[in-house]
């Protein structure tokens, strides 16, 4: 067994259109973490109107990667936002912003200030009517409590970043009281994901050894 390999049968992959018919993907996951294949990518594939392939690989300290995010298409440039990646990546004080320019295909981290949303991922974003700003909302964010156990928690708030000095602003402060429940022997759930409580409990009831039956 080789390990994870490179496969486009991703989630979490964006996929942006240009003007001129090109169809821009970046990067994405394949499987989930549990599976032995499990892999996040950090490669931009270009899909020309003809049926050819551009591929472009980058080096991990240049783009890491990079799945769940936006991509969103400014004259000859991709903002690329938030990420899930890899749990020893993130960084709970901190928001993922790439720029992708279309011409080159160079990509470049783009450091940020003021408060932001903190690691972010699965979230919308939408370009300002006035091509200044790009304003993100929803998605889940990833505390960073790793001691502590703490799930990830859902972005109630609504934020802006500046397209011209790349500042974060917050539009909306929900204060909302969240809560995460769980049952004993079980890691703790959040409120998104209790509908899945039950194959949870069964799954894991399942993988308990019988004490009734001999170990083989």
């Amino acid at each position: 067994f080789l390990g994870p390999a490179w496969c486009f049968a991703r989630m979490g992959q964006s996929v942006t259109p240009l003007p001129d018919g090109r169809i821009v993907l970046i990067a994405g996951e394949h499987e989930d973490g549990y599976d032995p294949d499990f892999n996040i990518y950090n490669d931009v594939t270009v899909y020309h109107p003809d049926g050819s392939l551009d591929l472009f690989g980058y080096p991990r300290e240049i783009f890491s990667p990079t799945d769940f995010h936006t991509a969103t298409l400014i004259g000859d440039r991709i903002i690329v936002i938030g990420n899930l990646g890899y749990p020893d990546d993130r960084r709970s004080d901190a928001t993922q912003v790439v720029e992708l320019d279309t011409v080159t295909w160079g990509v470049r981290v783009i450091s940020t200030s003021a408060e932001s949303p903190g690691w972010i991922y699965d979230q919308v974003a939408e370009l300002s009517e006035d091509g200044r700003h790009i304003v993100v909302r929803g998605g889940m964010i990833d505390p960073g409590k790793r001691d502590e156990k703490c799930p990830l928690m859902e972005n109630p708030d609504q934020w802006s970043l500046n397209l011209e000095n790349w500042q974060w602003q917050r539009i909306t402060h929900q204060a909302w009281e969240r809560y995460a429940f769980g049952a004993e022997g079980l890691r703790r759930l959040p409120f998104w994901i209790l509908e899945h409580l039950p194959f949870t409990l069964q799954y894991y009831a399942d993988s308990k050894p019988d004490p009734e039956k001999p170990t083989p």
